[in-house]
């Protein structure tokens, strides 16, 4: 038996100096962790040889150079003459053996940073004949996309402004909440991480978002509208300093184009690691014809065009990098995705091409089932657990069984060189990035009721009630009939609506789509136009309708609950799960009332005037997610723009 500390002695960690500085942060986290759980607060000392009691911390090859193979992120754990020995093959090993052992053996949760629970202290811990041998044995990048973050872009003060003409990110997400974030990523064995939504690297506060990201070894890459790390906003940004065209175009302004491309990869290709974002889009996450009136409308042409400026920035990318760039991708997304369909799309060899789900309902498009995987290239998936435009955003909205459906697939057709998931603001989707991180791990080992057991066995010391009322909360969300939907994606998508998978929610009505929705009703009540209120909000009214009813009583078992749960368990359960209930029962609520207000002229003010209050219970209850170092969590709220509802409607019924 090895004692890692009790009440008067505590281990020590033995990490070699030869150790890479990844690595040494890496076993100063661990050290962290033993002090966070020890009730006297004992902290390992690091020492030079295993003399006294120790955890021997040692990678075999000793490059600072990651590599995606299974080898290099093999690790073993073994207990042997009075020490602990985390032994990896490569850093990102060793590292992922570091932070196996904390989860394990100490109890620390991987999302404890964001998961609204207190590390549970002990006054001694002990471990024995640990043998662990473990490497990822299903996706090879793995990833998180730091993406509509509102929220974590104004929580806490930020660290310098963006030059950016959007009507979000003005600020950047300050570095001690990136660290945090990367700090989350690396306690799931997450080894990539697109770090913003938008990211000019020229920009020193920019820059230190990605530094974060680099510091710690693992991947850093490009959001889907970087190609060369040069986003449209970017590339006007470059162009007003140093006077050159500032509308972004290959066909009119190619040479600009080159030139800024050239300026950024040789910025990017100073990280050791780095997976290089290949295509052309145009402003804000939209096609390049969007906002380059001098693009073909020929099919044909427009692939050629994204064809071209791929090459062009494979070429660049590798004379920045002198030929020693290993990992490119592309990501078939909107525009991508009916390009590739359709046969006018090419990459260069190796490039890593990734499918999308449609953030709309999350499931994935024609291109997914119809394009074959052809020989000499990576295949991938991008998955969004969050999705701006249409939710989800402020709640979880997905759960286990959806995840795993489309990341199994995926694993089916031979996709898993790369994944990458959304994951927004992260603190709303800990239940499901947690059970993501081990699904693309270890998929074959996965099962959704083995990881909704632990998980209530952990944070509510397996209460059955809380168990059932996790698996009601996503019961009770509405579905629509995607048939509903298919004008209003099929001119961004190859929507796939038929789709209809067992136990699965096609299309659930999420928080960002019912307040679209319900603000277009606003307007029409305002412009005294209802025949724009079409059949489809009526489809959108009788489901919403319906899960309200659900989720009103579902609410007041959980609050029944949460009178009998201890402090730290409630604190969980309020914030993870109730206010998501309310945030989203709320939204439901107001959608339906807005909407019966525009078939009833007679009560018309009346239905808006509850409405109203309906937002105010979201806002009122919400305040439970912000307190101690999660004040002002919800100052951020741009993007769905809550405390605005109230707002629009107050105006309707004036115009009334």
């Amino acid at each position: 038996m090895i004692t890692i500390f009790d009440k008067t002695s505590c281990i020590n960690i033995c990490c070699s100096n030869q150790e890479c500085n990844y690595v040494r942060l890496a076993a100063e986290d661990l050290a962290n962790d033993i002090e966070h759980v020890s009730l006297n607060n004992h902290k390992p000392k690091f020492v030079d040889d295993t003399t006294s009691s120790c955890i021997v911390i040692k990678t075999l090859n000793k490059t600072e150079k990651a590599e995606i193979t299974k080898d290099f992120e093999k690790f073993t754990i073994k207990t042997d003459n009075n020490n602990v020995y985390i032994t990896g093959n490569g850093y990102l090993g060793t590292m992922w053996g570091i932070y196996t052992f904390s989860e394990k053996y100490l109890g620390i949760s991987p999302c404890y940073l964001f998961d609204d629970y207190k590390i549970i202290k002990a006054e001694s811990i002990s471990v024995d004949n640990i043998d662990i041998e473990e490497y990822p044995k299903t996706y090879g990048f793995r990833g998180f996309f730091i993406n509509d973050e509102d929220l974590l872009t104004d929580w806490v003060e930020c660290d310098g402004k963006r030059f950016i003409d959007y009507p979000f990110y003005a600020n950047t997400v300050a570095t001690s909440v990136i660290d945090r974030v990367v700090e989350t990523a690396l306690r799931l064995k997450i080894n990539l991480i697109i770090p913003a939504s938008f990211l000019d690297i020229d920009n020193p506060p920019e820059k230190a978002i990605a530094d974060c990201v680099a510091k710690r070894g693992i991947f850093l890459s490009q959001h889907h509208i970087e190609p060369c790390g040069v986003s449209y906003f970017t590339y006007e940004n470059y162009c007003k300093k140093h006077g050159l065209p500032e509308q972004p175009s290959f066909v009119t302004n190619k040479e600009a184009m080159i030139k800024v491309w050239k300026y950024y990869a040789e910025k990017w290709a100073k990280y050791d690691n780095v997976v290089w974002q290949l295509g052309l889009r145009g402003k804000a996450d939209r096609p390049v014809w969007a906002n380059d009136n001098a693009v073909s409308e020929d099919v044909k042409e427009r692939g050629k065009l994204v064809s071209d400026a791929i090459s062009t920035q494979y070429n660049i990318i590798n004379q920045a990098t002198k030929g020693s760039a290993k990992y490119f991708s592309s990501t078939l997304w909107m525009e991508g995705s009916y390009l590739f369909a359709n046969n006018v799309l090419s990459f260069p060899k190796n490039t890593m091409i990734l499918f999308s789900d449609i953030g709309i309902n999350q499931m994935y498009g024609t291109d997914f089932y119809d394009i074959e995987r052809l020989t000499g290239y990576g295949y991938g998936i991008y998955y969004h657990v969050q999705y701006w435009g249409h939710g989800p955003h402020l709640a979880p909205l997905t759960g286990t069984e959806k995840l795993l459906y489309n990341l199994k697939i995926a694993k089916e057709n031979g996709d898993t060189d790369y994944c990458i998931l959304n994951v927004s603001n992260i603190r709303e989707f800990t239940y499901e990035i947690k059970a993501y991180s081990e699904m693309i791990w270890d998929m074959d080992s996965f099962n959704t009721k083995k990881y909704e057991d632990e998980y209530v066995a952990k944070y509510f010391n397996g209460n059955k009630d809380v168990h059932n009322t996790i698996t009601e909360y996503y019961n009770a969300l509405a579905e629509l009939d995607c048939r509903s939907l298919e004008n209003h994606a099929a001119h961004l998508f190859n929507y796939k609506y038929e789709i209809k998978a067992e136990g699965i929610k096609n299309f659930v009505v999420k928080d960002g789509m019912t307040a679209a929705w319900g603000k277009r009703i606003l307007n029409s009540i305002k412009e005294k136009n209802l025949s724009d209120i079409t059949l489809h909000f009526k489809e959108i009214y009788d489901v919403a309708k319906a899960s309200a009813k659900k989720i009103k009583l579902l609410i007041d078992k959980m609050q029944s609950i949460e009178k009998n749960l201890d402090k730290n368990q409630s604190l969980h359960y309020k914030i993870k799960w109730i206010n998501s209930a309310i945030i989203i029962h709320g939204l439901y609520s107001w959608y339906c009332l807005v909407y019966e207000a525009s078939q009833d002229a007679v009560n018309c003010k009346e239905k808006l005037e509850q409405a109203i209050k309906c937002i105010e219970n979201i806002l009122e209850y919400r305040k439970c997610a912000e307190y101690g170092e999660f004040e002002n969590w919800y100052r951020g709220d741009k993007k769905l723009k809550t405390e605005n509802l109230i707002t629009l409607t107050k105006e309707t019924i004036w115009y009334i």
